[in-house]
């Protein structure tokens, strides 16, 4: 295995950002083979909510102690789910909805 980077954690919250952002945009190209027409603004939605949700998940893996490898491939996927991944972090540690 090689040596871990040596990364800020701003360093590690944009390179979170950057993989998810691009599973986002694997995402949503294979929505278009479905036969979807390309919307711009449909675009950057996914892309901005990837993001989010990578470094959401990024910064999980980062606090479980797991190797920045780990966390951003796993920041990648997440990123492709989009917030599907964020209910099945909520699912598998049983987190409740907050409810007024």
């Amino acid at each position: 295995m090689p040596k871990e980077p040596e990364l800020s954690f701003f360093q590690q919250l944009i390179a979170f950002a950057a993989l998810a952002g691009l599973g986002g945009i694997v995402n949503y190209l294979t929505t278009l083979k479905t036969g979807k027409k390309f919307k711009w603004p449909s675009f950057f939605i996914e892309l901005i909510c990837s993001a989010f949700v990578g470094v959401v998940i990024g910064l999980f893996f980062i606090s479980t102690n797991m190797p920045i490898y780990m966390a951003l491939a796993g920041a990648g996927v997440a990123g492709h789910l989009g917030t599907r991944s964020l209910m099945m972090l909520k699912d598998k540690y049983g987190f409740k909805d907050y409810e007024r």
